[in-house]
């Protein structure tokens, strides 16, 4: 989540724009405490009213954070540009995705983040596979649905079926 910087807008300023005004009384509310104190379960428990340490007030905190109104309000306070952005949303894919994807997906994320592609490194998931068939060098492994490996990314971009 965006923490406080120097490009930060003032409570008075963020009250006036279009992203603010489109929220509910209880999602200003978690905006004012969540800009005040960079705590979202503290914002959600003193907004909504949950007791902390529930499924309940774990679960309506990631909803309320990953809400396209709130995210698109705390953009504008903190002012993010589209490369920050593009960031963020990038690592919440990283940490959704698994195998080749999330490995093509850190390589995207470092050639933004950074400007240059980084070189192949071994995967734990490549380490992982017992009777070593998969090179530790590999881009990702390919999993069925009973989480066996059936293939492999080798380091040149090309898929490797194994039999």
């Amino acid at each position: 989540m965006t923490t406080a910087t120097a490009k930060q807008l003032t409570k008075s300023q963020y009250e006036q724009t279009a992203e603010y005004k489109a929220l509910t009384d209880a999602q200003r509310n978690w905006v004012d405490i969540f800009v005040k104190t960079a705590d979202a379960p503290r914002a959600t428990r003193e907004a909504y009213h949950t007791e902390d340490g529930s499924a309940y007030h774990s679960m309506l905190t990631r909803k309320t954070q990953s809400s396209p109104r709130i995210t698109a309000c705390l953009d504008r306070i903190f002012q993010l540009d589209d490369k920050a952005r593009f960031i963020r949303d990038l690592e919440v894919d990283i940490r959704k995705s698994t195998g080749v994807a999330r490995a093509e997906l850190r390589r995207l994320y470092y050639q933004v983040a950074f400007g240059d592609a980084p070189a192949p490194t071994a995967t734990a998931e490549a380490d992982a596979v017992p009777d070593g068939r998969v090179p530790a060098d590999c881009l990702g492994v390919y999993r069925n649905a009973s989480g066996i490996v059936i293939g492999y990314r080798s380091a040149d971009s090309v898929d490797v079926k194994l039999s």
